[in-house]
């Protein structure tokens, strides 16, 4: 095959997994605000007696910017899955926490991606997904390199 045409079949692979509903695979989240839940639910776990977590501490352990997660936050608390209240020490920060919709958002998602992740694995096979997995990984290790040289060349 042409590194042309196999570079198009490259990408046409690609956008088929950004076709893919993961939305229905979460119970009706978003991936990223899956992994939003399942972080506050984690750290409160691990933190019981804080009254939640910063949203730059969020924002960091997500990889994204402080605005991207309080988008994201908007939209979960809207939903009344989160709640938001202000740190009476230091007004400029606010603290994050899981609603009781929250947790069980969380948990339905939590199931849903089981069911959809066995599915997978049963149509896959154990022995084809240990074979797949370090090759996704060192994909998305390469495509991340890239994606930060671009940003950094474009900052300079």
């Amino acid at each position: 095959m042409e590194t042309t045409n196999l570079q198009a079949e490259f990408m046409k692979a690609i956008r088929r997994f950004n076709r893919a509903k993961l939305r229905d695979a979460f119970g009706g989240l978003y991936p990223g605000e899956f992994f939003t839940l399942e972080l506050l639910r984690c750290y409160h776990q691990a933190n019981p007696s804080v009254k939640g977590m910063y949203v730059s501490e969020l924002a960091t352990a997500l990889g994204v910017s402080a605005p991207a997660a309080s988008r994201m936050l908007r939209s979960l608390e809207d939903r009344e899955l989160i709640e938001r209240t202000v740190d009476r020490d230091n007004r400029r920060n606010t603290h994050i926490r899981l609603t009781e919709a929250g947790r069980r958002a969380h948990q339905a998602g939590h199931t849903h991606m089981r069911q959809f992740t066995a599915q997978i694995f049963q149509e896959m096979g154990e022995e084809n997904i240990r074979i797949l997995l370090p090759l996704v990984n060192r994909l998305g290790d390469i495509m991340e390199k890239i994606s930060k040289n671009e940003i950094d060349e474009r900052d300079q």
